[in-house]
């Protein structure tokens, strides 16, 4: 994809019909798709694992593209055993921040998520390295040590920073937070 990947891939694909530019000054958003009433039949359809066999380079092309456009990148994905998840973890992400509330079930998640995403990135042929943060939210008074881990250090730019967490743990109003600061 490095022989101009990303320039081939641009004009192939229409991003700009998905960019919603500014949602919030110097924040731009790419939409996850057609967001219409077949959008999550055709998405659960999708075989993502025959099309990172048959178009691998199209991961590393898309990640040239954004680098190219943007400072920083923060992917909102969900995490589980399917094929998206692993597509933002292990193909697309350089910092992995693992949002996740302070229980065993969440913090269980976190960790196998964690083993298999740099499990799969050691076995690859991508050489970047893939550091995960994990980051606790929605943390009471009662456990008031968890709240004073830091944040991930943005010093490289281009950064790309995938977001993960199970359902309902604050990964958006994160990913908003960070968006501000990191601007």
């Amino acid at each position: 994809a490095s022989d101009g990947g990303s320039t081939v891939l641009r004009s192939a694909f229409p991003f700009d019909t998905y960019l919603m530019r500014d949602v919030v000054p110097g924040v731009d958003l790419l939409r996850a798709g057609r967001l219409d009433a077949d959008y999550a039949r055709v998405v659960s359809a999708f075989n993502w694992i025959q099309f990172h066999d048959k178009y691998r380079q199209v991961f590393q092309a898309l990640r040239e593209m954004i680098a190219s456009d943007y400072r920083y990148c923060l992917i909102d994905s969900r995490t589980g055993f399917n094929d998206v998840s692993g597509v933002c973890t292990m193909l697309m992400a350089e910092k992995l921040v693992l949002v996740f509330t302070p229980n065993r079930q969440s913090l269980t998640g976190v960790l196998d998520l964690i083993r298999r995403a740099t499990k799969y990135r050691r076995q690859s042929d991508d050489l970047r390295p893939l550091i995960p943060f994990p980051l606790p939210s929605r943390i009471d008074e009662a456990r008031p040590i968890l709240g004073t881990r830091t944040r991930p250090e943005l010093t490289k730019k281009p950064s790309v920073l995938l977001v993960v967490g199970v359902n309902g743990v604050g990964k958006t109003t994160t990913i908003g937070k960070h968006a501000r600061k990191y601007k």
